[in-house]
């Protein structure tokens, strides 16, 4: 179905980020931020000396993991470990990094007929779990709420920034297989050509369908994630929604990804869901770390 999109006032990036965003060192004294700054800057100076030191190849690709000759995944696992701080403090990289740059699109991660069948097993699955959900979804953790019962959609997995939502682990297996084989053979390769991390390092911490609607959660405010690296896959059609998109503060920028794209960044970076006016707006959503 096609949304209508009506002309007047729309939520601002400013309306977005007034409401939801606050700055946790805004009471610090002089003395306590410098005293933040010689604690970050002794952390850093430690990293440095730990990756220089460390005598493992932290530019092997991803390709040349199985050949490596590591005496146990503890070797794997620091090797995995050191990339990881190489990214974080940015140290002998030879191109701009996500860390470093604006986010990064991968053009048609998924074709329009698999975003189509990834949103229709999403809605059956809603539609014949929703007495059960809470439960059918994972045995190992309680669900306590779901946004309104003829929908079915979970709202509380996310604490700080709550989002209506559904994992991916509890699709059908045909619509996790795709998902993640996507992403393992597709979406990793692309992220560690820009972080220096080994694909073969990425894991994901968490996978899941966001749904914005213009009758329950319409946006998302200003925050950070949890993780190394983020991303958000649109699954409809943009003539399903009017207005949405992904601010970014550092670049005080909106983003709009085209139906089946994926939008990565860091995950530090401050970020936001803008509001909905009409329709509905079914994203993908991953939140990456390394082994």
């Amino acid at each position: 179905m096609l949304a209508e999109c009506k002309s007047g006032k729309e939520a601002s990036v400013s309306d977005t980020e007034s409401v939801s965003s606050f700055d946790i060192f805004s009471e610090l004294s002089a003395e306590e931020i410098e005293h933040q700054k010689k604690r970050k800057n002794d952390l850093h100076s430690k990293v440095l000396a730990k990756l220089t030191n460390s005598g493992l190849d932290m530019s092997v690709e991803a390709s040349s993991i199985d050949k490596l000759k590591l005496s146990s995944y503890s070797a794997l696992h620091d090797l995995a470990s050191l990339q990881r701080l190489r990214y974080l403090t940015q140290k002998d990289q030879k191109q701009p990094t996500l860390k470093a740059s604006e986010p990064a699109i991968y053009q048609s991660l998924f074709s329009e007929q698999e975003c189509d069948e990834i949103v229709e097993s999403v809605f059956k699955f809603v539609s014949l779990n929703v007495c059960d959900l809470g439960v059918s979804i994972n045995q190992n953790r309680k669900f306590t709420k779901v946004v309104h019962a003829e929908e079915g959609w979970l709202v509380d997995r996310h604490t700080s920034f709550p989002t209506t939502d559904l994992p991916v682990s509890s699709l059908p297996g045909p619509t996790q297989k795709l998902i993640s084989e996507t992403i393992e053979k597709l979406l990793y390769p692309f992220i560690s050509q820009r972080t220096g991390i080994s694909a073969s390092f990425f894991k994901p911490r968490d996978l899941f369908i966001v749904k914005y609607s213009e009758s329950g959660q319409r946006e998302l405010g200003l925050h950070s994630d949890g993780c190394l690296i983020s991303f958000n896959v649109l699954l409809s059609s943009p003539a399903d929604f009017c207005a949405g998109g992904t601010f970014f503060k550092s670049f005080n920028k909106v983003y709009h990804n085209s139906k089946g794209s994926a939008l990565i960044h860091d995950s530090r970076l401050e970020h936001s869901g803008l509001a909905i006016t009409s329709g509905t707006r079914l994203l993908l959503v991953g939140f990456l770390d390394t082994i």
